[in-house]
């Protein structure tokens, strides 16, 4: 993700902030649905840690400065959406603690929200469909 890019040719001055997430949940879904379908929405939830990396870099003519800051967050996921056969769409909202940082000039203390909605569609590959029931024989 980029937080902030700052590119200014005429005073030959950059700045950028790039942060890469990633998290590592256990979860679990609740389908409603008997079986007797193949739409079947659902509810989820998840527990898990996210790993939080920052890189910055500003130039400033000849001078180049960089620095990286990577942490760890516990957190959860609540989600919901649907099934269609082996279509898979839904939206997961992730929890995530806020991170603190100082601003440079001064002592002043921020923080940043790391909270985020996300969205996705998707599909199955192998496996059996809702509707499909097992037959003895």
């Amino acid at each position: 993700m980029a937080k902030s890019v700052i590119i200014n040719p005429a005073n030959d001055v950059s700045n950028a902030d790039l942060s890469v997430n990633s998290s590592f949940l256990g979860t679990t879904d609740y389908y409603f649905n008997n079986g007797g379908s193949a739409f079947a929405p659902y509810v989820g939830a998840g527990l898990g840690v996210y790993l939080l990396g920052n890189v910055s870099s500003s130039s400033n003519g000849s001078t180049i400065s960089s620095g990286l800051s990577l942490g760890s967050k516990f957190g959860g996921m609540i989600r919901a959406g649907f099934e269609v056969g082996k279509f898979r769409m839904g939206a997961e909202y992730n929890v995530v603690p806020a991170s603190d940082y100082n601003i440079v000039v001064g002592t002043l203390t921020e923080s940043i929200k790391n909270s985020y909605l996300g969205i996705s569609i998707g599909f199955f590959i192998g496996g059996g469909q809702w509707n499909s029931k097992a037959t003895a024989k």
